[in-house]
């Protein structure tokens, strides 16, 4: 985990875990320094997991390629198992998103690392089910692979504000409030909710689009809104993770969005859908492949094309004129994530899997 000043140790013995905040160098863009962030992380947890008690395994994820290696090196150093979990897929999503090409030193740099940990995971977590024909290509037996997806904690998501209040607070009294939650980047194609934003004007009335969050591209959203004088977008700052069920309450509708780009149809698990479902709001989802087929399976909410602002309006008005379509779909998102979704649950797989690399000799844990 990173902090962007100083070191912190954090002990939490109520729950008996700890966290430790690495200090690393700070970036706002994707330039030169976002690549000395991610590497100065890695040099500082080898560092830190050098001065502390021998693991018995350590899970390294993939925010980016450089922490999970930093993981992978750890764990043979201590000589323990090692656990590699998938949550972007490196360096693939540099090439689809055309920030590098096939082929170039970076890509074969980091294709490197990635057949290296491939190879020395004892396990593979990926998000989605998707990532095992991408795996497939590195002859990954399925035995090594194990789908561990995101989810919600249930008994956490508790709505705890008045909605009428929030949206008072909020000035989106007697408004139909699309609202979307989470990181602001390149990927997540927010444009289009602007480009949406402004049809909208024109087409649908008491219709407003709440973006929630923070990223690398929102002062450039802002400057959007301000410019094109979006009067229908409201843009607010990122919200702890306590206080989203009482925004998600506060909205209509929930809009999910993704660059049309073909690793999004099968390498992607957002978080923020499984949020959405637990909130009992309808889903619109701007994402092709497997995000869009579970929210179809769920009957969860409206699939439309990626990067199509006219699809987005068409979906928003249709929600807008059907207030038992809206019910209808947000109660049946709801009661997917019970049914499969649960978090709780998924850390019971999760304490099965690292119980079964546990050396025969060490205790079991529960």
């Amino acid at each position: 985990m990173t902090r962007q000043r100083r070191p912190k140790h954090i002990d939490n013995k109520e729950k008996n875990f700890r966290f430790v905040w690495i200090w690393t160098t700070g970036y706002k863009s994707n330039n030169w320094l976002r690549l000395l962030n991610m590497l100065s992380y890695s040099i500082g947890f080898i560092l830190h997991g050098l001065l502390h008690k021998r693991p018995d395994v350590i899970i390294g994820s993939s925010p980016h390629l450089f922490a999970a290696l930093a993981a992978c090196l750890m764990a043979k150093i201590r000589r323990c198992t090692f656990i590699l979990e998938i949550r972007d897929l490196w360096p693939q999503v540099l090439v689809d998103m055309g920030a590098a090409k096939e082929g170039s030193l970076i890509i074969r740099l980091l294709r490197r690392i990635e057949r290296y940990l491939y190879k020395n995971a004892e396990k593979i977590i990926i998000l989605s089910r998707g990532m095992i024909d991408y795996l497939s290509r590195y002859n990954i037996s399925e035995d090594n692979i194990i789908f561990l997806p995101n989810g919600v904690y249930l008994k956490e998501f508790k709505i705890t504000e008045d909605r009428k209040s929030i949206r008072k607070s909020l000035e989106l009294e007697g408004k139909f409030v699309v609202m979307y939650t989470g990181a602001h980047g390149p990927a997540n194609g927010l444009d289009t909710i602007l480009n949406a934003a402004r049809l909208c004007i024109g087409e649908i009335k008491e219709v407003v689009f709440v973006l929630i969050g923070d990223g690398p591209v929102k002062h450039n959203l802002i400057k959007r809104v301000n410019d094109e004088s979006l009067s229908n977008v409201c843009m607010l700052p990122s919200i702890s993770k306590q206080q989203l069920p009482n925004l998600l309450n506060a909205a209509d509708a929930l809009i999910i969005t993704l660059r049309d780009i073909p690793l999004f149809s099968y390498g992607v698990s957002p978080n923020k859908l499984f949020d959405y479902m637990a909130s009992e709001k309808p889903v619109i989802c701007a994402i092709r492949g497997e995000t869009a087929k579970l929210v179809e399976s769920a009957k969860a909410g409206i699939v439309i094309e990626p990067v199509n602002p006219e699809a987005i309006i068409a979906a928003v008005s249709k929600l807008k004129a059907d207030n038992k379509l809206c019910r209808y779909y947000g109660k049946n998102g709801r009661m997917f994530v019970e049914e499969n979704y649960s978090r709780t649950d998924i850390v019971k797989k999760l304490i099965d899997i690292l119980n079964k690399c546990l050396d025969p000799d060490i205790p079991k844990h529960v």
